[in-house]
């Protein structure tokens, strides 16, 4: 029963450090995609305020001819 029990423990160990690689991989893909996120929130608000500007120029526009 010792044995057995000694077997047990060792198998458990084996799946626990196999699980903790995983999370680690998954904790390192966690923070390349929120690097990817933030660059891409970078883009949109640029890209958010040119749009806007650009807008802005067209109603003037718009609102000199009316």
């Amino acid at each position: 029963m010792g044995l057995a029990g000694i077997l047990w423990s060792y198998n458990l160990n084996g799946k626990l450090a196999a699980r903790q690689q995983a999370l680690a991989g998954a904790a390192a893909q966690n923070t390349k995609l929120n690097a990817a996120l933030q660059q891409t929130n970078a883009r949109l608000n640029v890209a958010t305020v040119e749009l806007k500007t650009s807008l802005g120029l067209t109603q003037k526009h718009w609102n000199r001819r009316g």
